[in-house]
């Protein structure tokens, strides 16, 4: 096995590597999206908006 052939093999593994993990982040970001959304439709959670005169953001708070 050439230098150039162990390179891309370790190159393939490093690729493949971070595609999987950033499909594991993609899959836990919309879990948790889910998440929130069940809550505030449920009414365990609002929005509330916040406007500090230039920008508008908004956060999302539990509802006790």
């Amino acid at each position: 096995m050439s230098i150039a052939e162990m390179f891309l093999l370790g190159w393939a593994g490093l690729v493949t590597y971070f595609w999987q993990r950033e499909v594991w982040l993609h899959k836990t970001f919309m879990r948790a999206t889910a998440v929130v959304i069940d809550d505030v439709v449920n009414g365990k959670a609002k929005f509330v908006i916040v406007d500090d005169g230039t920008t508008k953001t908004f956060t999302i708070e539990k509802v006790q």
